[in-house]
């Protein structure tokens, strides 16, 4: 039950009430003076009156759980007594006024077992990761069509794959594939060869691999367009392609260890050579 609610408060009043007017009467009969234990027991509930409207330090907090504990026993205890030992009327009326008192302590107790268990830190459950797909390097690359509208596209292909494989899978895919793959030799197997036939490392490490794309320029000339590639130590690369022309579609490369944005600025006058030539 909530405390704000109507009878909660009217159970509380009744409660206080009542012990008051217990203490006051025994101390007008005399009831006390041999029964200071039953006199302390009582006080101890009128101690935890006091304290229900000051208990916001964590020692006064603690005191007052345990108050509430004593009180709810103390005040049942006393009840079932009343009730089952009862021999006079009294007794009997006594017990049934002592009923409102239990069923306070009683709510008491269980709204602040409610606040401990609500403060009790809950176990988070683990949350399972994400499963991820990995591309491994036996996809098979679908070769692409440059033009000028996806040109840009085309260079990012050319940066992570290698520009060797790129540039022959768009002059001719089928040689493509059996240049850089091979055949088949048998169900679940595969032989990279060259285009000699001889079989190909896929470790080997290839001329170009490290460099990726940092500058392009493909509006200065109507007949060149210009690719710049640098590592991760400063060396470049240059590809100029022919764009138009009885040579378009050629490739030819310049090379050096540093100095790519003088090189780059001067682009135009760089000595190009053939792949083979340059790397």
């Amino acid at each position: 039950m909530n405390p704000e609610t109507k009878i909660y408060k009217i159970l509380f009043w009744y409660s206080l009430v009542f012990i008051v007017l217990n203490l006051i009467l025994g101390f007008s009969f005399g009831a006390w003076k041999n029964n200071l234990t039953t006199l302390a027991a009582f006080a101890l509930v009128l101690i935890y009156f006091a304290l229900k409207k000051f208990h916001r330090g964590k020692i006064l907090k603690i005191i007052n759980y345990l108050l509430t504990f004593y009180c709810y026993c103390l005040i049942s205890i006393i009840w079932l007594m009343n009730l089952i030992t009862a021999k006079s009327t009294i007794q009997i009326v006594l017990g049934i006024a002592f009923t409102p008192l239990v069923f306070y302590f009683g709510l008491e107790l269980a709204n602040k077992v409610k606040i401990l268990i609500s403060k009790v830190p809950r176990v988070k459950k683990p949350i399972k990761p994400v499963e991820t797909s990995v591309v491994t390097n036996s996809e098979v690359i679908s070769p692409m069509k440059i033009s000028d509208q996806n040109r840009r596209q085309f260079l990012k292909m050319a940066g992570s794959t290698g520009l060797g494989l790129v540039a022959l899978s768009l002059l001719d895919p089928k040689k493509a594939g059996a240049t850089f793959f091979g055949s088949v030799p048998g169900p679940g197997t595969m032989s990279i060869k060259d285009a000699d036939g001889n079989k190909i490392d896929p470790a080997a490490r290839q001329p170009t691999d490290g460099y990726k794309i940092s500058k392009l320029d493909d509006t200065t000339s109507d007949t060149y367009s210009y690719y710049g590639f640098v590592d991760q130590i400063g060396q470049w690369y240059i590809q100029r392609e022919t764009t138009s022309g009885v040579n378009a579609g050629t490739f030819l490369y310049a090379k050096n260890t540093a100095g790519f944005t003088t090189a780059w600025d001067d682009r135009v006058n760089q000595n190009y050579a053939s792949f083979d030539s340059t790397f």
